[in-house]
């Protein structure tokens, strides 16, 4: 009986340092997208200041209403990345104590993650369902009325959804661990 023990120990030790070594490195990777999706909600708010000025000063007739809802959608997107990105690397971040990772705080990341992730896919939608609707009624300066594309990205919101249900196996979770440590 006692081998079988000193086996369940080391196998358990062995666990617990592949998690740690995956989380440094999910860690690192979310770290980086949240870089990233930082640095493009910055570069697209620039865009869009340059774009006000050259619309207000009438510099160029170059910017048009297309161009604009694109930068718009993708300033959104980013910033709703950002805090998605955000939220999983928080969720790394308290992994890095060893301890359950069935905890309210896991689980209430998860939804926050799922929230903007499911936020901006309806975002991206609603904007390009309204641009295209308004679409059909504005003529540029050349008297061609424009195209929009409006799009729902199915995967994107399923995954959102998922973690979303997913949040709430690791709140039942962090419910199964309090009633087990208060047996204890």
């Amino acid at each position: 009986m006692k081998k079988t023990v000193d086996v369940n120990a080391v196998t358990l030790e062995k666990e617990k340092e592949s998690f740690v070594k995956t989380n440094k490195g999910l860690h690192l990777v979310f770290t980086v997208l949240q870089v990233l999706s930082l640095m493009t909600a910055i570069m697209t708010s620039i865009m869009l200041i340059m774009a006000g000025i050259i619309a207000v000063f009438k510099i160029s007739d170059s910017i048009r209403f297309p161009d604009i809802y694109q930068t718009l959608t993708l300033l959104i997107i980013s910033v709703c990345y950002f805090i998605a990105f955000n939220h999983a690397r928080s969720i790394f971040d308290i992994f890095k104590s060893g301890e359950s990772p069935f905890r309210y705080d896991v689980a209430d990341k998860m939804k926050g993650a799922a929230t903007a992730i499911i936020v901006a896919n309806l975002i991206n939608f609603a904007i390009g369902l309204v641009y295209f609707a308004v679409g059909g009624f504005i003529k540029l300066n050349n008297d061609e009325f424009f195209e929009m594309e409006f799009k729902f990205d199915l995967g994107s919101f399923i995954l959102g959804i998922l973690i979303y249900a997913f949040s709430y196996v690791f709140n039942y979770g962090a419910k199964l661990q309090q009633e087990s440590d208060e047996t204890l």
